[in-house]
């Protein structure tokens, strides 16, 4: 029978999880609501106020006229009506209101996806341009090694510095290229 040992949680190395963690939440995150439709929610109940309070006819409310007034707010359901007519109804209209809402955030929603679709393709088109340009670079580092070696074989046969600086000329290396590639191990 063997003993089970309990584990302390000095045997885990919590900051290694949490950055994993966080890692694998940052790529799988992206249909997860976050901030940006808060505020993008925000910004939308906003506009729809800011879009009453502009239909609103206030010079007949400061006439002191008989029209009717009405006060209107939502699209594309009005889930709050104000009227002069009716001064005892109850403005608040709860079923559009929650239609409204409802469709505010969807849109609010798409908004943010769209945001994190462009944010991700620019980042993997980075991410593609750094592996060409990693893999330009280990090609470059590949043939100064082999350059090295050739370099290294005839100065050994006896061959003048000058007269293999030349031949790499010729070959279209340049000075700088021909340092790096001398100052190789």
């Amino acid at each position: 029978m063997t003993k089970k040992r309990l584990l302390k949680p000095s045997d885990f190395d919590y900051k290694q999880g949490l950055q994993d963690s966080s890692n694998m939440i940052d790529k799988k995150r992206v249909f997860i609501p976050g901030k940006i439709t808060a505020y993008l929610f925000c910004i939308v109940l906003v506009i729809v106020l800011i879009a009453g309070l502009v239909t609103t006819p206030f010079s007949s409310i400061f006439n002191a006229s008989s029209e009717i007034v009405v006060f209107k707010l939502g699209y594309p359901l009005v889930f709050f009506e104000l009227s002069t007519l009716s001064v005892n109804a109850l403005p608040l209209k709860f079923g559009e209101m929650i239609v409204d809402l409802f469709l505010y955030f969807i849109l609010a929603y798409v908004i943010e996806l769209f945001i994190q679709m462009v944010i991700l393709i620019a980042s993997s088109n980075r991410n593609t341009q750094k592996t060409e340009n990693n893999k330009r670079d280990s090609q470059r580092l590949e043939i100064m090694k082999n350059a090295k070696k050739a370099y290294d074989y005839y100065t050994q046969q006896g061959v003048a510095k000058e007269k293999l600086v030349s031949l790499f000329k010729e070959k279209g290396w340049t000075e700088q290229d021909i340092d790096i590639m001398s100052q190789l191990k």
